[in-house]
């Protein structure tokens, strides 16, 4: 595989409300990798949508904070030595310093992003895959509540990412009905039974 094979694998539109988030970005993404706590923007600032950023630039924070790689040490050997992400050269005629290699199930990127405004927005990636099954997954955390939900998975969500719309209530009991609410709206625009 060369790198300057990469090709957009796939381009989904997303709706992304205005503010900030974090963005995860991963190879068939466990449900495991939800509960990870907050990261910190490479660069000191989220990354501004609409815009581009380059995969290495993932955000600070660690192992199950800012990423999930599954093999530890960075088998590139190339920037961010300190971390388990394998990075190489990039030999890509089209720009980009770096690559993120060998990314595989299980795996996961976090960014902090921050959305000049509410929209429908084109996501694509650039990458190069031995494999005609490659995919990626997307999650953006940010006001999914009962009421956005069906929106998000109108748009093509697969995975919708709640953080306060669950915690409303107090109680373990208010915390799955809210939780509920939110499938239950989903699964409706999607046309799936609840």
């Amino acid at each position: 595989m060369k790198l300057s094979d990469h090709h957009i694998v796939k381009s989904t539109a997303v709706a992304i409300r205005a503010g900030a988030f974090a963005l995860l970005l991963g190879a068939a993404l466990p449900a495991a990798a939800q509960g990870q706590t907050s990261s910190m923007p490479f660069s000191g600032t989220p990354i501004a949508v609409p815009g581009s950023f380059e995969a290495e630039n993932f955000d600070l924070g660690g192992e199950g904070v800012a990423y999930h790689d599954n093999v530890p040490g960075n088998a590139g050997g190339q920037y961010r030595l300190s971390e388990d992400v394998d990075i190489i050269l990039s030999t890509d005629a089209l720009g980009g310093g770096y690559v993120v290699n060998n990314f595989e199930t299980g795996e996961w990127l976090a960014y902090t992003i921050n959305v000049a405004a509410t929209a429908q927005y084109n996501v694509e990636l650039r990458a190069s895959s031995r494999f005609s099954t490659s995919a990626f997954h997307i999650e953006v955390d940010g006001g999914v509540t009962p009421e956005t939900a069906p929106l998000v998975a109108s748009a093509g969500a697969n995975v919708l990412v709640a953080g306060s719309a669950v915690f409303k209530g107090g109680k373990p009991e208010a915390y799955r009905a809210n939780i509920a609410a939110i499938r239950s709206a989903a699964a409706l625009a999607r046309g799936d039974a609840a």
